[in-house]
């Protein structure tokens, strides 16, 4: 049960993780150096705080950066901004979240909230192919991209397993 436990408190910092990671990256060589090599004054969005250098290699975090800041700029209207930022928020959210209930060994709010990570991930690649965002062919998918996956089927999976031994452990003290 303490290797459960542990398993489960590594996923969850390792989905916290995933957030500051790159979601998605570049595949064509000449956009890249030429992001790169961009001028740091050159923005895509004036209301935006972000470089060309900044969209090589894009985290959830500069995608939460570029709507929340950008919200009344791209989307003309603010609160379209805020759902999408919170929407990408939710994943780092729910993480500490798990990330508490594996220390206080409550494994069955672990596997409802890793079930919710699961749907929110899924939203979020539903929303950037919607937008186009992954779409092109020299766009795929990165590190944190995988990690969240990888993380929720683990949280999954090893919460499952704590939940029968927790009532194995039950019936055997019965």
């Amino acid at each position: 049960m303490r290797v459960t436990r542990i398993i489960l408190i590594l996923a969850s910092i390792a989905l916290i993780a995933s957030f500051f990671l790159p979601y998605f990256a570049r595949t064509d060589e000449e956009s890249n150096e030429a992001l790169t090599n961009a001028v740091e004054a050159v923005k895509p969005f004036e209301s935006v705080d972000i470089s060309g250098k900044d969209l090589v290699k894009p985290s959830l975090l500069t995608y939460t950066r570029i709507y929340f800041q950008g919200r009344e700029e791209i989307f003309r209207d603010p609160t379209e901004g805020l759902i999408y930022a919170g929407l990408y928020c939710i994943i780092p959210l729910f993480g500490l979240l798990m990330l508490i209930f594996a220390l206080c060994k409550k494994p069955i709010p672990i596997l409802i909230f890793s079930i919710l990570v699961g749907i929110a991930a899924y939203a979020v690649h539903w929303d950037f192919e919607a937008r186009g965002i992954i779409s092109t062919a020299d766009v795929a998918p990165a590190t944190g991209y995988y990690l969240i996956y990888a993380c929720v089927a683990i949280l999954f999976i090893v919460s499952i397993c704590m939940i029968v031994a927790k009532s194995k452990a039950k019936k055997i003290n019965t």
